[in-house]
């Protein structure tokens, strides 16, 4: 991952508040105990590393109701020997299992009489990857944590096996959107590796609600939740790459005379499976559906 080097007219003028990729933490965090210290920090690495990535910033209050978020003078830069840089350095790594990798320490000191930062203190910037080793779990608590609502929050079993199960397999994603100027309107469907291993082999149907007619002559019969039978296309694409897609069509008659609280609610369904990836199921309501033209 390539991080951005950031001064503290940056940290001034950061406009957005905590959130999944983003945590403050104030210079009154290094007045505590090592151990209370440090499992505060490997519950932040622990989150960002499992989900995403993201930046920790000490030695910035964040009143997150209030949003009062300012410098708060600094971390003392001889917080620990040979220095808090050295320190730093060297727990970050093993304050998780497996120990992280991808990540970098910004160090942000005092420039002139006008800086925030105390003399002998600075602000301090830990940037932490997206983990190809994940899930990381907290060495101080044995925690498994992960970034949810703006929090790090303690992840459950079934958050962790997919998180393990991300690093092995493709992850595939669908999305649906109806272009409704061709005539008749088409359904596009679009399948997009997110994950970050490629995608050899996908396959996967899509369903119609029973109030659309498929025109396709390929359309199948097809059972999908609570044994409701639906219309459908089975699809299936070669050599879908890390951060790329594919696209498929797909002929319908939408019943745009239904009212359109009745319309929104209608649902399609799609299964898809990359390699020896597990199934996924989902739905998408009509309502929810992007409107190409």
């Amino acid at each position: 991952m390539i991080f951005e080097v950031m001064t503290e007219a940056d940290i001034d003028n950061l406009t957005e508040g905590e959130s999944n990729s983003l945590e403050f933490k104030g210079s009154r965090l290094f007045e505590r105990s090592i151990d209370d210290i440090c499992k505060a920090l490997a519950k932040a690495v622990s989150a960002f590393a499992n989900t995403g990535g993201g930046r920790l910033i000490l030695g910035v209050h964040d009143g997150n109701k209030t949003g009062d978020r300012f410098i708060d003078g600094g971390i003392p830069l001889d917080f620990k020997r040979p220095n808090t840089f050295e320190w730093l350095n060297n727990q970050i790594s093993a304050l998780v299992d497996p120990p992280l990798q991808d990540f970098s320490i910004q160090v942000i000191e005092r420039k002139d009489e006008t800086s925030k930062i105390e003399p002998g203190r600075a602000v301090i910037v830990i940037d932490i990857g997206d983990s190809e080793q994940a899930p990381h779990q907290s060495t101080k608590d044995l925690l498994f944590y992960g970034r949810l609502g703006g929090k790090s929050q303690p992840l459950s079993h079934r958050f962790i096996m997919d998180i393990a199960n991300r690093r092995k397999h493709p992850v595939i994603d669908v999305r649906i959107a109806i272009d409704k100027d061709d005539k008749p309107p088409t359904l596009r469907y679009l399948v997009s590796n997110v994950g970050k291993i490629m995608a050899h082999y996908v396959i996967g149907r899509l369903a119609v609600p029973n109030e659309f007619h498929c025109l396709e002559d390929t359309a199948r019969d097809m059972m999908v939740e609570s044994g409701q039978v639906r219309k459908g296309i089975y699809f299936e694409f070669k050599n879908i790459a890390p951060g790329r897609s594919k696209v498929g069509f797909v002929k319908v008659v939408i019943p745009f005379k239904l009212p359109e609280n009745r319309l929104n609610e209608l649902c399609f369904y799609w299964d898809v499976s990359a390699d020896d990836a597990p199934l996924l199921k989902k739905k998408s309501l009509f309502g929810d559906l992007e409107l190409v033209t």
